[in-house]
């Protein structure tokens, strides 16, 4: 009896951890969102405009400012957006990776807090990596390093070769 209440406790824990997990990364919004569209696909029913969407607007890292509140965790190279970064693909902004680049697995998260309110919001921060020099040469962008754990010399890559960091935003948060 007390072999099946141990496996029972972790799998209780690894199933507590995925969820919590999940939930930095997506807001409950955005998870409403993903499980509406996947239901209706299965079902064959597609009404796109009638549900929440993502109002991420994507923002030209040679726009983006590093005293902007998502940066608030921030340690690492705006990925340029230069036309010479991955010249045979996209170029890469603040949210997405250079197309000859990858997103690492890996990841850091911190509650930042907008200026307009009082509830934060999880902004989540992955390293874009790989891709061959010539092509990468000119994706990193600007310096930014607002995190209070790290400084720009000693913060981890979370893939190799380093080329830039990218954000996510999540959900609201508290801290």
């Amino acid at each position: 009896m007390k072999h099946d209440e141990i496996n029972h406790t972790e799998l209780d824990e690894k199933v507590s951890g995925y969820l919590e997990d999940f939930s930095f990364r997506i807001s409950r919004r955005g998870a409403i969102a993903r499980l509406s569209k996947l239901l209706l696909g299965l079902v064959g029913v597609s009404i796109v405009p009638g549900l929440p969407i993502d109002r991420e607007i994507p923002v030209s890292a040679q726009g983006a400012n590093c005293s902007d509140w998502e940066f608030c965790g921030m340690c690492g190279y705006f990925c340029s957006g230069a036309a010479s970064c991955c010249p045979s693909g996209t170029h890469g902004n603040v949210y997405t990776c250079p197309s000859c680049t990858t997103r690492s697995i890996g990841s850091w998260s911190l509650c930042c807090l907008p200026p307009e309110g009082c509830i934060g919001t999880t902004v989540t921060y992955y390293d874009c990596c790989g891709g061959t020099a010539a092509d990468t040469a000119s994706c990193m962008g600007s310096e930014c390093c607002n995190n209070p754990y790290y400084n720009i010399a000693s913060a981890p890559a979370w893939c190799e070769p380093y080329r830039c960091t990218v954000i996510a935003l999540g959900g609201e948060c508290s801290g």
